[in-house]
C-alpha cells in the first residue's frame, strides 16, 4: 500500500502546482524585460510532458535531455529538472526595432491563463484531500 502523499495522482498535482510557478515566474521575468535590448521571450514547455505523464504512467519511463535548450535532467540546481520541463524561446510575436520580441497583450494573457490553470490544480488538491479525509474519518 503507497502512501496518500506518495501516489500518482498527488504527484501529478504537485507537478501541475509546480510548473505552473515556473511558468508565472517566466512570465514575470518577460515583463520585466519589455525594454531590454534584443529580449527574447520565454516559454517552458510541459503541457506535452503532462499528457504523456498521464497516459504513460509508469515507473519506468525516462527522460532524456536531447537540447542544449533542455535543462539538466536530475540536476541538483534545478528545482523543476525531475519534471522534464526546458526552457523555449518561442517565435510566435514579431520583434521590435531593438530585437525585442515581448508583447505585453500577450504575456498578460498568458499571466491570466496560467492563474486560472493554477487556480483549477489548486481545486483538484483541495478535492482531493477532502476525499482522503472523508475516507479516514467517515464523514466530510
Amino acid at each position: 500500500m503507497t502512501g496518500f502523499l506518495n501516489n500518482e495522482i498527488f504527484s501529478t498535482i504537485t507537478s501541475g502546482l509546480d510548473t505552473a510557478a515556473f511558468r508565472h515566474a517566466l512570465i514575470a521575468n518577460n515583463l520585466a524585460n519589455v525594454e531590454t535590448f534584443d529580449y527574447k521571450r520565454k516559454d517552458v514547455n510541459f503541457n506535452g510532458l503532462l499528457k504523456s505523464m498521464i497516459s504513460n504512467s509508469r515507473d519506468d519511463t525516462k527522460l532524456a535531455k536531447t537540447s542544449g535548450n533542455h535543462m539538466n535532467i536530475g540536476a541538483s540546481d534545478s528545482k523543476f529538472s525531475h519534471y522534464g520541463m526546458y526552457i523555449t524561446s518561442p517565435r510566435t510575436t514579431k520583434e521590435d526595432k531593438t530585437g525585442n520580441n515581448v508583447n505585453i497583450d500577450m504575456e498578460m494573457a498568458q499571466m491570466a491563463k496560467n492563474t486560472l490553470y493554477y487556480e483549477t490544480v489548486t481545486e483538484l488538491m483541495s478535492r482531493r484531500f477532502r476525499l482522503e479525509r472523508t475516507a479516514i474519518t467517515g464523514r466530510g
